[in-house]
């Protein structure tokens, strides 16, 4: 039922256009494995940029028309590492990114 009440938010949180901002932790040890992830989460369709905080490497922050369960799958499954959600999607303000 949580699932169902999350996957609820997030529809909600989304623009019309489909435009979500996703905040993700991600166990990373290094400088290069955060970079590694960086360059993998941006190759992925829909995902229109990838940000990273130059003091915390372990927080990412996406913005584009991606899907936040599959997107977390896809990074957990291809890193191998453990991928949690910061805070809930949302959706992308006209002047910058959402709050």
């Amino acid at each position: 039922m949580a699932k169902k009440k999350n996957q609820k938010q997030i529809d909600e949180n989304k623009e019309s256009d489909g435009t979500v901002t996703v905040d993700l932790k991600i166990d990373m040890n290094c400088e290069c494995c955060a970079r590694k992830v960086v360059k993998f989460v941006h190759s992925l369709d829909g995902v229109e940029s990838v940000k990273r905080e130059d003091n915390d490497w372990m927080k990412i922050t996406v913005v584009g028309k991606v899907d936040p369960v599959k997107l977390c799958e896809n990074v957990k499954e291809k890193t191998k590492k453990n991928v949690e959600w910061v805070s809930l999607p949302t959706k992308k303000k006209n002047g910058g990114e959402g709050e």
